[in-house]
Parts: C-alpha cells; structure tokens; sequence
C-alpha cells in the first residue's frame, strides 16, 4: 500500500526501497519505521512510500486521513516563515500547543499528528540554539505557563540527551514523551496552574494522578512507542521512591524518564508561576546539586550542569540586587560565586563569596 511518510507510524514496514538522488536506496526495503526515518523521509521530500498492510507487530496499520494543504496554503506559509527568528518559531509552537490543548478538551481526543507535525521543525531550530537552558524560561508567563513548560522541556530533554549521546531516534522520542508528559493536567487540572496560593492536599492528590492520565492518553495509540509511553507515566519517578505515581525506585525508572525529571524540575524552578516566583540561576544549580541529590538522576544532573551552566569569564549575568555585571574570574572551588565587574559608572569588581549578594541569572542575547 502507498502512502504519504506523514501517515507513517513507528512499525510500519516498508515493502520496496526508498529512491533519493543517489545510486543507493535512501531507506532500503524491509526497514521497520522508526520517528527518525520519517524525519528523513520529510526532509528530502518524499511524497510516497510503500508499505506493508500490517505492522511489524502484526496490528493492521490505520491510515489516518491527511490533512492536505492547498499550493497557496504551503506558498504562504514559507513566505510567511522566511524570515522568522528562534523567537517566532518557539512562540508559534506555544500558541499551536494551545491550540491542541483547547481541542483535547473539547473532543477528549489527542491529536498526535499535529503534536508531531509542530515538533520536529522546532527541534531543528532548536538544535542551532546555544543557551537553550539559559533562556527558554525568559519567554513565559504565568497565564499561559503550561503550554510554555510544555514546549520548552519537550527542547531542553532533546538537547540535554544529545549530551548524554542518544541517538537522534531516541532524542525525537525523548522530546515526544516530555512534550506529552503534562497532557493529563491539561485535560482534567489545567486551572491549577493558575491559583496564586499554595494548592490544597486535595489539589496535591490531583496533580499527582496527571502522570496516569497523560499515560492512558496514549496507551492504545500504535502510533506511539512503548518507550516514550513509559516515559511518560514515570517523568515524576525518584530515584530513591519518593515520586508518584507508582513510587518505584531506580533500577525501575526508565531512562527517557530521568532525564525528563531533571529538565522538568529545572525549567519548572527557573520559571515564574501563579503561585511561586522563579528562582535564582545559583538557587537552581543548589537544589540540583544537593537537595535533589538522591532523588534525580546524579549523571543527568552533572551533565546538564557541566554543559550548560558552568560560569565562563565574559558571560553576562543579573544579580540578586537587580545589578547587571561581566564575569571576570572564576574561581573553582566556588564557581556559582565568581569576581563580577559591575556595569555601572563605578566599573566595581566584586566576589560574590565576599557579598551577600548571588547570580539571578545569566543575561543571553536571543538569537536568530
């Protein structure tokens, strides 16, 4: 059977070789379906492919009807986005996940087409972004909070994994599962989110069952990896069995999972809410570096930290007294509290260890 790569799901099988403009096969028959194949299907183009009727598992393989836009819908579309920064994109993003939040809502159904459709050309852009971990969380507000934590853990998990050395199969995969991870308190709890007070035990219990909820969202869909399924029903797992909603320990914990609740702990703490102000870039890298400890993964944490918040000489940042200054020297022993030269007519170099004073948070140039 022929059909376009967006109707692809993971475990389709293909029944003749994949032609690009090469002498070999761009994918070679009998290849099963995986996200990072029809990532390179999209990318060179591909407008049709031939499959089997059944699923390498042996489930009969649903088409699902596509959405096909007109020649002056795609002519728009790319002008329209020609000149678009990082910026555009990521906000494009936040107001489409709106957009399929308010529809899951209404229809109690989740379409994963279009959750797909808007992530992998975000993560290209994104994958050009320098100081991702620095600067998504400066894009939110507390009204549309939910929708902003979504996108940006669904990048910053995809990124930290490209450190951790997954490969881009499972990177798609990773940001699919922390994109997808609070769906269940979009569905039932969203108003929570909003409340400028501290949540009642009842309000705790219920946030606390948005895990099983996102899950059984997507238990059924062929379309969707066990993988990412299981990563999110754990991204709330702790190492020591503190988490919810299984309670399970380490061992038990699949890995997409742990790293999803290091970026979701980090972005959750560095982000402004209704109900709790955003943190210090110095409180957050402390949190992670000891009251965190034993409960998130340690590698995960070393490696978000080691490539994405350690302190270079040159490096902008705010301190706790809204004073904007440059890092001059960094000392090792204490590298969250460096020699700072403020920027004002003084041009004063202070230690931070010296000062009752720490680093609010770095300033980054956003990029095109």
């Amino acid at each position: 059977m022929k059909v376009h790569p967006d109707q692809l799901i993971p475990g389709c099988l293909l029944t003749k070789d994949v032609i690009g403009n090469a002498i070999h096969p761009l994918i070679p028959k009998n290849t099963v379906i995986e996200p990072i194949h029809i990532q390179i299907l999209q990318t060179f183009k591909i407008q049709v492919v031939d499959v089997a009727p059944r699923l390498v598992n042996g489930d009969v393989f649903r088409v699902e009807k596509r959405e096909v836009p007109s020649e002056d819908q795609k002519e728009n579309e790319v002008n329209e986005r020609v000149n678009w920064t990082f910026d555009d994109y990521y906000m494009n993003a936040v107001k489409i996940t709106k957009s399929i939040c308010e529809d899951l809502k209404r229809t109690n159904r989740l379409n994963i087409q279009q959750v797909r459709k808007l992530m992998i050309p975000l993560m290209k852009q994104a994958e050009k972004q320098r100081n991702l971990f620095l600067k998504l969380h400066q894009y939110g507000d507390k009204q549309r909070y939910i929708y902003h934590h979504m996108v940006s853990i669904a990048l910053l998990s995809a990124s930290l994994a490209t450190k951790l050395d997954y490969s881009q199969g499972d990177r798609l995969k990773i940001a699919l599962a922390a994109y997808l991870s609070d769906m269940g308190m979009v569905s039932e709890h969203d108003g929570i989110y909003l409340k400028n007070r501290e949540l009642t035990e009842k309000e705790t219990e219920n946030i606390r069952m948005h895990p099983v909820l996102s899950y059984r969202m997507i238990e059924h869909m062929s379309s969707i990896s066990k993988d990412v399924k299981i990563a999110v029903l754990q991204h709330h797992e702790r190492i020591d069995g503190s988490g919810y909603p299984l309670g399970v320990k380490a061992e038990k914990i699949h890995p997409f999972a742990k790293v999803i609740g290091v970026v979701d702990t980090f972005h959750a703490m560095m982000s402004e809410r209704a109900y709790q102000q955003k943190q210090s870039i110095y409180h957050v890298v402390e949190e992670l570096m000891q009251r965190q400890a034993g409960k998130l993964d340690v590698l995960t944490i070393e490696t978000l930290i080691q490539n994405y918040l350690t302190l270079q000489v040159g490096t902008r940042v705010k301190l706790s007294n809204e004073q904007k200054g440059t890092v001059v020297f960094v000392n090792e022993s204490e590298p969250a509290r460096p020699f700072v030269q403020l920027e004002d007519a003084s041009e004063k170099i202070i230690d931070l260890k010296e000062h009752d004073l720490d680093i609010k948070e770095f300033l980054i140039d956003h990029e095109t």
